[in-house]
């Protein structure tokens, strides 16, 4: 998974070029990562030409909602429904 997310950050946030990755842990006991940059990132994506402005943290739960929805995707086309 973590390979995925980094492909996934090249191909979506405009200003990434690897990152420092901040691990959180909410609350709640969710966790989600998002890479330390020192500006807003611009995630675009090229399925359905969206654009739009993210600080880091929403960029990195973007990010982690891309690959796991891409992980579900791949599991259902094996077979995988579990």
């Amino acid at each position: 998974l973590e390979n995925s997310i980094y492909r996934f950050s090249k191909e979506f946030l405009k200003e990434y070029h690897g990152a420092y990755w901040e691990f959180v842990t909410l609350d709640n006991g969710g966790k989600f990562a998002y890479p330390v940059m020192n500006t807003r990132v611009t995630l675009d994506n090229p399925h359905n030409y969206s654009s739009g402005s993210f600080s880091q943290e929403a960029a990195g739960m973007c990010i982690w909602l891309i690959a796991l929805s891409f992980c579900a995707i791949v599991a259902f086309e094996k077979g995988d429904f579990a």
